[in-house]
């Protein structure tokens, strides 16, 4: 057994914490001064102890800026204003322009507003129409469906 195993890893941590007695001390001293195994197991341990209390370092405290002097109250009690006048321009445009929609025509509307050539014979002129339902809703296509009926 040489003298690098003779020496626990809780042994030598003592050590490098400065918890062993002034006799253990110095015996160890003396074996790191020829032994380096040893010695390089010593500094591993203390390596890894720096990283663990760098790991565990505190941050630096941020430091207190002054708020700004242009930034108080007011300045906030202006950009809620201007929040406030326009959601109240918005909202009264909405209101005004709300009447002004045109309501949208059914399939029969539209149907008998399409020109027809009057130089067709009616056994010339065949009716063709596309329906496009945009809906999964059953009550639109039934209505949708009933319009295409009664125009046809």
């Amino acid at each position: 057994m040489s003298q690098s195993e003779k020496f626990s890893d809780e042994f030598l941590n003592a050590f490098i914490d400065g918890e062993l007695d002034e006799a253990e001390r110095e015996q160890l001293l003396d074996i790191l001064r020829h032994d380096e195994a040893l010695n390089a197991r010593v500094c591993d341990l203390q390596k890894v102890r720096e990283l663990l209390q760098h790991a565990y370092r505190q941050p630096p405290e941020p430091t207190r800026q002054r708020p700004d002097p242009g930034r108080g109250k007011w300045p906030r009690l202006g950009t809620g204003i201007a929040a406030s006048v326009l959601l109240s321009l918005g909202v009264a445009m909405g209101w005004a322009l709300h009447g002004q929609q045109q309501p949208q025509g059914g399939l029969l509307d539209i149907a008998q507003s399409m020109q027809l050539d009057p130089r067709q014979t009616a056994a010339q002129s065949t009716w063709r129409v596309v329906l496009h339902v945009t809906t999964a809703d059953p009550y639109r296509l039934k209505t949708v469906l009933d319009e295409a009926e009664d125009l046809l």
